[in-house]
């Protein structure tokens, strides 16, 4: 089988496993009578806070991610090509432009699922970032953290989570 057959037959089954895995989840999240608005299954916390501003700009952002036990994350990066959508982003903003923005992503945690293996935040880790804001800009940030979590029987679908610091 060539190389290219071989990574069709993977991404193939892991497609099909995560369209299974979801459905289970749409499933199981209707059964149990969640309604139009309610909140989804978490099994992440996340908190954010700022350090001061810098006499150039330059703030330093502290995002705490907390994974339940027996869950995981997909980590940045994920070290698998196929997963690659599914790894943890974070995003800020504010409502002036900011100059620059640089995210510091922990390393992840080795995760083998049969002969695959990537990379997953457990427990709590810390993702730092550092922003350049405009002359005068001491407003709020908005902080977006986007990820999926998964245990070894069930991956959730992809969470979005928006949090504002000052």
């Amino acid at each position: 089988m060539s190389n290219f057959s071989s990574r069709a037959a993977r991404l193939s089954r892991l497609t099909g496993a995560c369209l299974v895995l979801g459905a289970l989840a749409l499933a199981a999240a209707t059964s149990l009578g969640r309604t139009a608005g309610s909140q989804p299954e978490s099994h992440v916390k996340l908190a954010a806070t700022a350090g001061k501003i810098d006499r150039d700009g330059t703030q330093t952002i502290t995002i705490k991610m907390r994974v339940d036990k027996d869950w995981h994350a997909y980590a940045n990066p994920v070290k698998h090509e196929d997963l690659g959508p599914n790894q943890t982003v974070v995003k800020i903003a504010s409502a002036k432009k900011l100059e620059n923005v640089s995210i510091a992503y922990p390393e992840g945690r080795r995760h083998m699922s049969g002969k695959e293996s990537y990379q997953v935040y457990e427990g709590t880790v810390e993702i730092y970032a550092t922003v350049k804001r405009a002359a005068g800009d001491t407003g709020r940030l908005q902080v977006t953290v986007n990820y999926v979590t998964c245990n070894d029987n069930l991956c959730l679908p992809p969470e979005t989570v928006k949090l504002e610091v000052k």
